[in-house]
């Protein structure tokens, strides 16, 4: 039987299009991206409501800076996409004690806390300094559970120092390095770019996902839906296809191998792909408890997986405006609420949103995207960190059609999110013209994802002690995405990396670093 693709990428998250985008244009194969949601993209996927557009999960991305690999590969992936970047002063942090305004550049990100809490001068130079080892060298740690054996096992030992003090949680370390509690909270409260508060998350994923941005911060031209238009559009031009409200249901093994996938439509249809070759973007929990349900895995494997279970979650505010933010003084950066308990809580009760005392809020100021016509249209987001169990009472109805309690609920909390950032951002209230909230359970009615998690699997020290990698125990089945790396769309995007590497064989890290090179010379 000819088999419908060379190759079927099970989700159309950052980390699926990676592996999709390069596998067609570096290996010509013919690749089937498959997506259960109406729109591609995963997290990177925009929406409109009149004239108003949003994009959903991307806020802002690091790594941008020109010549580097993380910018080579993101060019490469979305055929040379340009990016829009933030101001320098990207981050304004809303402490219980006064503002503080950070620039991406690490120096100045360091002059700025000194110059609050100088007596902890030493500490802040040293923290800066781990920042920056972390980037180098830890990066090579996490891609070393997704690597052959023989890049492997030196890669570990050339990383160990690293890969110890990442291990501990975000709370160990501050705790040993600074003794000011405000100046914890300064460095700390930015835990929902990755999803799990200091006691929980460990710091090497809170050191990778920060200094991240030490290369400058941005977003798409265009907005992020232009990622998945463009991989779509390389996708294609090698023969191969992208299809949405197609839901796969189980992965398919044939001979002890992945053989392809069985796949729902939207009109409930149900027919059986194969390939050769299949990657899951679906996230390694769903992958495992879903679509590998009655495969026989070895238990270890399972334990381990089901043991990161997915949890970080969040409730998201989007606005539109009548006039741009930068009537208000908002120039495009990011604006941090934090309240005196930001580290103590992984999210806010929806009592605490309703009553606008969230712990912590973040507000994307960036304006809308433009239009067909060129017009850019003012928007903003506010995002609050938020337990999902709050909302178990509507897990089994259907987006949309949730009843009228629900929606008095939503009505409340956007109210309560509105006074809330007014407070620090006195006039946005007065020119909002649309609000919309999205819940937890929004997210996973339209990822699929459990808990409403955003960000994968939970970002614990013990994801680090025991990575996942892109490795599964079914020969021809790879995972990808940010649960192989890190959390968010880089850490999307370098899992995107690591998988393709593996497709390509015990060599492909070094093949790929030498065809970006020869890429980015060119």
């Amino acid at each position: 039987m000819k088999p419908d693709a060379d190759l079927i990428v099970i989700g159309s998250g950052m980390g699926g299009l990676t592996v999709a985008s390069l596998a067609a244009q570096l290996l010509g194969w013919r690749v089937l991206v498959l997506e259960r949601h109406w729109r591609l993209g995963g997290f990177t996927h925009a929406f409109s409501r009149k004239q108003w557009h949003w994009d959903v999960g991307l806020h802002y991305v690091g790594g941008l800076a020109p010549g580097s690999p993380s910018r080579g590969f993101f060019d490469w992936v979305t055929g040379d996409l340009p990016w829009r970047m933030l101001p320098d002063h990207f981050e304004v942090l809303h402490l219980p004690q006064g503002k503080l305004t950070l620039n991406w550049r690490e120096t100045e990100q360091a002059h700025a806390l000194i110059d609050r809490y100088p007596h902890e001068a030493s500490a802040i130079y040293r923290y800066f300094d781990d920042l920056a080892n972390m980037r180098k060298r830890f990066g090579l740690a996490l891609f070393a559970a997704s690597a052959p054996a023989w890049l492997a096992a030196p890669m570990r030992l050339w990383t160990m120092r690293e890969r110890h003090m990442a291990t501990l949680t975000t709370q160990d370390y501050l705790n040993q390095r600074f003794k000011d509690p405000g100046l914890k909270l300064a460095i700390a409260c930015r835990w929902a770019d990755y999803g799990a508060p200091p006691a929980e998350s460990a710091f090497g994923i809170h050191a990778m996902v920060l200094s991240s941005y030490a290369e400058g911060a941005g977003r798409p031209e265009g907005g992020a839906s232009a990622i998945a238009t463009n991989v779509g559009r390389i996708v294609r031009a090698q023969g191969g296809e992208v299809r949405v409200n197609a839901e796969v249901e189980r992965i398919v093994i044939e001979n002890g191998k992945a053989a392809g996938v069985k796949v729902r439509d939207a009109q409930g249809n149900a027919q059986t792909l194969h390939a050769p070759r299949v990657v899951s973007d679906a996230g390694a929990h769903t992958t495992c408890t879903r679509l590998l349900a009655d495969a026989p895995l070895p238990a270890a494997w399972r334990n381990r997986i089901e043991a990161l279970e997915p949890r970080s979650s969040a409730a998201v505010l989007y606005l539109g405006l009548t006039a741009d933010p930068s009537t208000l003084g908002l120039t495009g950066e990011n604006h941090w609420i934090v309240g005196e308990t930001a580290l103590a809580h992984a999210g806010a009760s929806v009592d605490e949103v309703r009553e606008g005392r969230s712990p912590l809020l973040f507000v994307s100021t960036a304006s809308g995207e433009s239009d067909d016509a060129g017009q850019r249209l003012p928007t903003a987001q506010v995002m609050v960190p938020m337990q999902a169990d709050g909302m178990q009472r509507w897990s089994r109805t259907q987006w949309m059609d949730r009843g009228s309690e629900y929606e008095w609920m939503k009505a409340e909390m956007a109210a309560g999110l509105l006074d809330q950032v007014d407070k620090q951002l006195p006039g946005l209230k007065h020119i909002v013209a649309h609000s919309e909230l999205s819940t937890p359970l929004t997210v996973t009615s339209m990822t699929g994802h459990p808990n409403g998690a955003i960000y994968g699997l939970a970002a614990t020290p013990q994801r680090i002690r025991e990575p996942i990698g892109v490795f599964t125990p079914v020969p021809g089945l790879l995972l990808t995405g940010a649960d192989v790396c890190t959390p968010g769309i880089q850490g999307a995007l370098m899992g995107g990396v690591f998988a393709t590497a593996a497709l390509i064989g015990p060599h492909g890290m070094p093949l790929l670093s030498r065809a970006l090179a020869r890429r980015q010379h060119s």
